[in-house]
């Protein structure tokens, strides 16, 4: 077996990037076949949604790290760091071990049929569960990646708890054009006779799907009761709020966050796993997370967010409307995201913006994103670079506001901290 480095490694992982994204568990099932199937000794939360998902794998990681439990965690995206995929006890996984574990799927890839290799997200989720059970993980959060009937996560067997997060409207091309039908592919991670705990969904459309598999799938369904969720202060410095026993204080700003928060304590109540009160209280208050509404500085304040659909800023918006000043906005979007919508929502709160490209060859030109912008406000820059849009932010005293999407959210945070 070739042994990779670092660099080799993942320059093999990014050369999958040429096979695209093909949703569907053939390629997947395969090639953990050829693994031995690790998966299937794994224990698993598995979570779906279209918003708020990261946040909720993070609360649910930290509770289980809390509790004593080897925990692993598989997100997507990233946002700092590629090793920021593969956490174990909130560590990243280490260069020399990422390596290791790529160079043992990349054999394994090598014994199939070119026709039949992964695509570049199948090939990481494959690398996630050899490195989750050679590691020794006694639970493992597992982020969908997109969707979730087809996605290549969706390859395990019944997980001790299924998790459906707020579902809205996000890649319409693939997964739909309705709620129900979106709903519908999320629901698809549900597994027969296993758990499910849903989000109060914002859509009762969504609900009702959600509800009706896991009844058809003979599951426990438990549908989070916003009503027990109660709020006691909020700032940008996080929130107090009691859920069931619970005191809690999240350091995560953002007015789903509560819910958020719910959502996660019920999947731990759910797994049946030994987990003290004292768990839940400090993993929910230990829990941070890069660009989920994240407050980078305080005077004057600078924010960065990856929400890129209409749900998922008006989070945004309840953290944006506890500030004085209106922002200086650098925004940079994919184009399959629905520009107008989020600027028609989050422009009151802009005196400025400032957009720039993404590094990313699905991303708006600063000026075709400046051009819509211009339908909203009466001042905005197309910046020639990420640097250059924020280094013209901070100078202008005011608060800032970077936002738009989680691949412009990794290049420009370094330069706001």
């Amino acid at each position: 077996m070739e042994q990779l480095d670092f660099n080799g490694a993942v320059a093999y992982i990014d050369s999958f990037l040429r096979f695209g994204s093909k949703l569907g568990l053939k390629h997947i099932t395969m090639l953990l076949q050829k693994l031995g199937n690790p998966q299937d000794q794994l224990k698993f939360i598995h979570v779906a949604g279209t918003n708020g998902k990261g946040s909720t794998c993070a609360y649910i990681a930290n509770i289980l790290q809390c509790a004593g439990y080897k925990t692993g965690l598989f997100i997507s995206p990233y946002v700092l760091d590629f090793r920021e995929r593969f956490q174990i006890n909130g560590q990243w996984i280490e260069k020399e071990k990422l390596a290791h574990y790529t160079s043992i799927v990349k054999a394994a890839v090598e014994t199939m049929e070119r026709q039949d290799w992964p695509t570049e997200f199948e090939l990481i989720t494959a690398i996630a569960f050899v490195y989750f059970l050679n590691e020794g993980c006694d639970v493992v959060v597992l982020e969908v990646g997109l969707g979730g009937r087809f996605d290549s996560t969706n390859v395990i067997k019944t997980p001790l708890c299924s998790v459906i997060c707020s579902i809205s409207f996000d890649h319409t091309d693939i997964l739909g054009d309705t709620i129900e039908q979106i709903a519908s592919e999320k629901a698809g991670i549900i597994k027969e006779g296993g758990k499910t705990v849903c989000y109060p969904q914002p859509f009762e459309a969504a609900r009702k799907v959600i509800r009706k598999t896991a009844m058809n799938k003979h599951n426990a369904f438990v549908l989070v009761d916003p009503q027990q969720v109660r709020v006691e202060s909020e700032s940008l410095s996080g929130t107090k709020m009691q859920y069931r026993q619970f005191s809690l204080t999240l350091k995560l700003p953002g007015v789903h966050q509560p819910l958020n928060a719910a959502t996660a304590i019920e999947a731990i109540l759910q797994c049946a796993l030994p987990v003290p009160d004292t768990a839940i209280e400090t993993g929910i208050g230990q829990t941070v997370f890069p660009a989920r509404c994240e407050v980078l500085r305080h005077q004057p304040p600078v924010i960065l967010d990856g929400a890129h659909n209409l749900d998922g800023v008006t989070d945004l918006v309840g953290v944006l409307s506890q500030l004085e000043q209106k922002c200086v906005a650098i925004m940079g979007m994919m184009r399959d995201k629905d520009a107008n919508g989020v600027l028609k929502i989050l422009s009151p709160y802009f005196e400025k913006i400032i957009t720039v490209t993404v590094s990313n060859p699905r991303s708006f030109s600063a000026a075709e994103l400046k051009a819509v912008a211009q339908n909203y406000c009466g001042d905005v820059t197309a910046a020639p670079d990420v640097s250059s849009a924020a280094a013209m932010a901070l100078c202008a005293g005011l608060p800032v506001c970077a936002c738009g999407s989680f691949y412009f959210a990794s290049e420009i945070r370094p330069f706001l901290l």
